[in-house]
């Protein structure tokens, strides 16, 4: 059946559906900070919001899935990066300012393991910026090879870029 998707494209190229409208966008942002805040409430010592490997905020992340023209797309991963922080900022909200906030983030995706949602470090940092000062305390970076460098003439790799350029604890695996 169908499902949310930014575009209604699974993949560059597959369109499946209708993309999400304004409604539905808004009530995907609420549904994460209320799962949030039943989470605190339940006595969990934090949470992690699944925005990699494809799925609902990566689609909107990347830009094979994501062809929006309104807040939620645009051409740079800074402009898409704006769901994802307006769930963060839905989560920080329901849960406090001292519950921890995690993220998982991912360059590939099960639909295509190569792409790189940033190029360069200079877009690295417009897409992690958002999202930490949106309230995520730390980056769960997936790296399908963790030890490879993820930038060229660097040894680090993506949580180590990550950790540089957002200034907060990671997770690399």
């Amino acid at each position: 059946g169908p499902y949310d998707s930014p575009s209604g494209i699974s993949s560059p190229g597959h369109r499946f559906g209708a993309p999400m409208t304004d409604a539905e966008v808004a009530d995907a942002i609420a549904a994460f900070g209320r799962a949030a805040g039943e989470a605190a409430r339940l006595g969990f010592d934090s949470v992690e919001l699944h925005g990699a490997h494809g799925y609902l905020i990566d689609q909107f992340f990347w830009d094979g899935t994501n062809e929006r023209d309104d807040l939620f797309g645009g051409p740079s991963i800074g402009e898409r990066a704006r769901f994802a922080a307006e769930i963060l900022k839905s989560v920080r909200a329901a849960v406090g300012p001292d519950f921890p906030v995690i993220i998982r983030l991912s360059q590939w995706k099960q639909q295509d393991f190569a792409t790189k949602l940033a190029h360069t470090p200079a877009e690295m940092e417009a897409w992690l910026q958002p999202l930490v000062d949106a309230g995520a305390d730390m980056l769960h970076c997936s790296q399908r090879r963790f030890w490879e460098p993820e930038f060229e003439g660097s040894h680090l790799n993506f949580a180590g870029w990550a950790k540089k350029l957002a200034g907060v604890p990671t997770i690399t695996v």
